[in-house]
């Protein structure tokens, strides 16, 4: 099979929450990255994702994942909440000074964009499909 070089995949989410044994946690992190090794052996660029819950996950959820790589976040669950806010900043802080990245694509963030301000690498903020969906859905009233 001729490798698809131009094609890129993110890495599913399937996010971590505080509430969740720490086995599911970590299972979460093995099958996101047991599904973006098998499309990168298929010959896809991988974007790997950040996730995390707590301060136990910090380290396994880091583990394997090379310094320097494009990495994906996902931003749509706490927008609401102040505390919360600030807990995934710290978090996500925490995962950027441990992989020591350079970009960062954080989906859902679009909607929120002065949370990000201030990270130490490039962001590039994207719309959650929410946003997105009811972008659509606005055009298509208007038809």
């Amino acid at each position: 099979m001729k490798p698809l070089n131009h094609v890129g995949l993110l890495e599913p989410d399937f996010s971590l929450w505080s509430d969740m044994p720490w086995a599911v946690q970590l299972y979460n992190v093995f099958r996101s990255r047991w599904c973006a090794r098998y499309w990168q052996e298929a010959g896809f660029k991988i974007i790997p994702s950040l996730k995390w819950a707590t301060e136990p996950s910090f380290e396994f959820s880091t583990a394997g994942l090379p310094a320097s790589i494009p990495l994906a976040s996902v931003q749509c669950r706490t927008t609401n909440n102040g505390k919360a806010n600030a807990k995934f900043l710290a978090g996500l802080r925490h995962q950027l000074e441990m992989v020591k990245i350079e970009r960062l694509m954080v989906y859902g963030g679009q909607e929120h964009p002065a949370m990000f301000r201030d990270l130490p690498c490039k962001v590039a903020l994207l719309p959650s499909w929410t946003s997105r969906r009811n972008q659509l859905r606005k055009i298509e009233s208007t038809r």
